[in-house]
This record gives C-alpha cells, structure tokens and sequence, in this order.
C-alpha cells in the first residue's frame, strides 16, 4: 500500500473512532465495494461515483454507517478507490472495514 493510500486509510481509521467504533449506530448500513477494475457496487448493484456522493450525503443525513470492502485489498487500489475513500471521508461517516470472501 502507498504512503498516500496509507495516510488515507489511518485518517479515515481515526475519522470513524470514537463512540461509535465501541457501540456502532443502529442506523441503515451501506455496503460499498470497489473492484479492481474500478467497478463501484452499493448493496451488490453497480452505480455511478456521483450516486454514491448522492447516497453517502443520505447516509449522512439518516445516521448510518458504510461498511466498505475492495478486492485484493493487500494490493494496491485503484485510483476511484480511493476517491471513495474521500468521499466517505467527507460525509463523516463511521465505516466499518470488509474484507470480502471469495
């Protein structure tokens, strides 16, 4: 992983933190999945990056949580992983790290 996907990942860490890590908020969960092609998926079903935004800032507003997971995720990511990793940022979201199976 780069120094940048590095800083990324322990920023979002620290932004997720908190209350919510012990006691996660029963809240809708939002899965969100990048492919290593590029691929975004939101419950299983593929969507643009702009609907996510759109989906996020609703997430947002309902007090839900993302639970984010890439494939290959020891290797690096490609680069709209990484503006997911910003977005979720941005909406201030708790975020729980998947790991998928299979």
């Amino acid at each position: 992983m780069g120094i940048a996907a590095s800083f990324l990942v322990a920023q979002l860490a620290v932004s997720s933190c908190g209350d919510t890590a012990v006691h996660p908020t029963p809240g809708k969960i939002l899965a969100v999945h990048v492919k290593s092609d590029g691929t975004i998926l939101i419950d299983g079903k593929v969507t643009s990056f702009e609907q996510l935004k759109s989906d996020l800032v609703a997430l947002s507003k309902e007090g839900g949580t993302v639970r984010y997971s890439r494939d290959n995720p020891t290797g690096d990511p490609p680069p709209n992983a990484m503006e997911v990793i910003k977005a979720i940022i941005a909406e201030k979201l708790p975020v729980q790290m998947a790991v998928p199976v299979g």
